[in-house]
């Protein structure tokens, strides 16, 4: 509190207003609510507009702002004419007078700020509706001066369409003139020469008269001549001095060919004998003696000729014998090259005896080499084994890892999944370093480690078609897809992993081993079959079926599979499939073993093989089921129908199509680009 006749402080004002806070909160509250606005009806710029308020409301504060410290100054610096005056009004109003004057001082002020501030908002705003008329009218009238330009565009670029078509029909006229023109000329020039070769050919005809009529004259005067020869020779011989040469034989065989020619020529007309003087006796007997001598002249020289023909043509034989020798040799090679192209396994070495009825020449000699290069391998890898040092322990115990986790992402929901397998095994195998758990590895830190790497990655390949595939056979078809893609990188793979799988399952050599004569064991022999024998104990035969139809079933999805994207040629491809069909074709069929694999086989790459074959690989499956089946029947016995039937069925069914089904599980080459999207879980 101030005492009696002292003027207050600046500090006893603040404190004042701080008791009397709600007061002046509610006044200033009430004092700042503008009075209600209404907008014209026009249409502004927003974010102009927004920027306009903000600066108004900033100047409004400041003039606020400025009007306060000037009242405080004036309260605080009194006139030396009123101060006496104030003290008393001061003294005598007291605290209450004091805020009452200052709080309607304020709301004076804070209400002139608030129509100024209304003022300059109405100008600011009816400026910015100016400023966007004239904007508005600005951008009509660009708008109408653009439309005009295009229309005007539009009716040039017309304008000249319409010439050039002008221009064009003009020159179309003109060209069809000149070709009317032109073919007139040529019409003419082909009826001159038409009515030139009628006359050429008239004038020939005339020639060709007149020449034959001329050769009929000379005709009949040498036929005249003849008569008359002929008479008179048949006169001299009717006289019995030249009786003696009626016998000769060629006077005999010439007399005889001059009388038939004579007969046609005169129509068997005889004429009267005469009698003939010595003179033509003479001439006759000269020419009979020349007759004779130009004869045996003649047989002279036609003996010397064929003595002579004789040797050209025993040399000529001779040389037409060694020709046809090498003819016939050529043509052998000839018959030999395309049998061998037509079959090539006749040009291989023959297969053991023992053997020769379980398995075909190519197919051993594949299964020979591919179990050499896996023998090969498995030394390594157990070299590798052998090798008790730490790094190859933790170098072998990744690999296993990497395998392990490579073949978790093999499914068919999506090529993504198979990408990410093969992305890791490709990285290994080319030498790359992956990362394991706190550990990087990399196969050719340890000697043979990629020969290890390799024949691990065809085992754990193998043991997925053995068990997984043996229970669902859909499995079969991304499992393909995976081994595809890393044989498409790694052709050692490949050779490793049918040479495994020809190991565990015979029959996609094709070949059903034999039992040997040298006292084989039923366990080796079942185990030279595909069984499982743990402990002495054969496996059962149906657990035994199912898994050599995984392996197969596998093998036929390689065949018939699309390479990934990138790989031009199948490491493997369908023509493999008609050379296995063949081979197993050409052997004595199975009991209950050569209907379940063919059947699994056929189920698989059946479609894509009548794709690629059509019509050849339809009469294949009639022959099929017209003649194979019945053996299959005959070595069966009545047992095992159950696989026969289900063969005959499928077999009936696509020879009644003309076509074959895809199998279930099918999957086409565009499932390589498909992709699996995991849901984000959270936000």
């Amino acid at each position: 509190m101030m005492s009696p006749g002292t003027s207050p402080s600046e500090a006893e004002i603040l404190n004042l207003l701080q008791k009397k806070d709600q007061k002046r909160e509610f006044f200033y509250d009430v004092c700042h609510q503008p009075p209600p606005f209404q907008a014209p009806p026009a249409i502004f710029n927003l974010k102009t507009l927004k920027f306009a308020l903000e600066f108004c409301e900033e100047e409004a504060f400041a003039d606020e702002e400025k009007h306060k410290i000037m009242e405080k100054t004036c309260a605080l610096t009194p006139n030396k004419d009123e101060s006496t005056t104030s003290k008393n009004e001061i003294h005598g109003l007291g605290e209450e007078s004091l805020l009452s004057e200052m709080r309607h001082q304020i709301n004076r002020d804070l209400s002139k700020m608030n129509k100024k501030f209304e003022e300059e908002k109405q100008k600011l705003l009816f400026e910015k509706q100016r400023e966007f008329e004239e904007h508005k009218k600005a951008a009509v009238s660009t708008s109408a001066q653009h439309l005009a330009k295009l229309k005007a565009a539009r009716q040039l670029k017309k304008k000249k369409q319409d010439e050039r078509i002008k221009q064009y029909f003009i020159e179309t006229e003109e060209t069809y003139k000149k070709l009317e023109e032109e073919h007139k000329r040529e019409q003419q020039v082909i009826v001159e020469k038409f009515k030139n070769r009628q006359e050429e050919a008239a004038r020939r005809q005339r020639v060709k008269y007149e020449q034959g009529k001329e050769r009929m004259g000379k005709g009949r005067q040498v036929k005249n001549e003849c008569d008359e020869t002929a008479q008179k020779l048949a006169l001299h011989l009717q006289d019995p001095k030249f009786s003696c040469f009626t016998d000769h034989p060629t006077i005999v065989a010439n007399m005889n060919t001059s009388r038939k020619v004579m007969e046609i020529m005169n129509h068997s007309t005889h004429a009267d004998l005469v009698v003939m003087d010595t003179d033509h006796l003479q001439h006759l007997h000269q020419c009979h003696i020349n007759f004779h001598e130009a004869i045996y002249n003649c047989k002279k020289q036609l003996d010397q000729l064929r003595a002579a023909k004789n040797i050209e043509e025993a040399e000529h034989k001779k040389k037409m014998e060694e020709f046809r020798i090498k003819e016939e040799q050529d043509l052998k090679a000839k018959k030999e090259k395309e049998m061998k192209e037509k079959n090539p396994e006749r040009s291989l070495p023959r297969v053991p005896k023992e053997l020769e009825l379980s398995v075909s020449r190519g197919a051993y000699q594949v299964n020979k080499t591919l179990t050499e290069k896996l023998n090969e391998y498995q030394m390594k890898s157990d070299q590798v084994v052998k090798t008790k040092t730490a790094e190859n322990k933790s170098t072998t115990m990744d690999i296993r890892k990497i395998i392990s986790r490579a073949f978790s992402s093999i499914t068919d929901r999506a090529g993504s999944d198979l990408k990410n397998c093969l992305d890791d095994l490709h990285r290994m195998l080319k030498g790359e370093n992956l990362k394991v758990g706190n550990r990087q590895l990399n196969v050719r830190s340890i000697d043979m480690g990629l020969e290890y790497a390799q024949l691990q990655i065809s085992k754990s390949f193998v043991k997925q078609s053995e068990d997984y595939v043996s229970s669902s056979h859909k499995g079969a078809y991304p499992l393909a897809f995976t081994i595809l893609g890393v044989w498409s990188e790694d052709c050692t793979f490949g050779e490793l992993y049918l040479a495994q799988l020809q190991t565990r399952c015979p029959f996609v050599i094709p070949m059903y081993p034999p039992p040997t004569k040298d006292g084989q064991s039923v366990e080796d022999y079942s185990r030279s079959l595909g069984y499982k024998v743990v402990n002495g104990k054969i496996e059962d035969q149906e657990i035994y079926l199912k898994r050599m139809s995984g392996m197969i079933r596998t093998y036929a999805a390689i065949i018939q599979s699309s390479t990934p994207p990138g790989c031009r040629r199948h490491p493997h491809g369908i023509e493999h499939g008609w050379i296995w069909l063949s081979r197993l074709l050409n052997m004595e069929p199975r009991k209950g073993l050569t209907a379940t694999i063919l059947y699994d086989f056929l189920d698989v790459a059946a479609h894509a093989m009548h794709a690629s074959y059509g019509k050849e690989f339809i009469k294949l499956l009639n022959m099929i089921e017209a003649n194979f089946i019945v053996e299959i029947e005959k070595v069966s016995n009545g047992q095992f129908r159950g696989p026969t039937e289900r063969l005959r069925h499928f077999l009936q069914e696509c020879n009644q199509a003309s076509c074959v089904r895809k199998p279930e599980g099918h999957l086409e080459k565009s499932f390589w680009n498909t992709y699996h999207e995991t849901g984000i879980v959270g936000g």
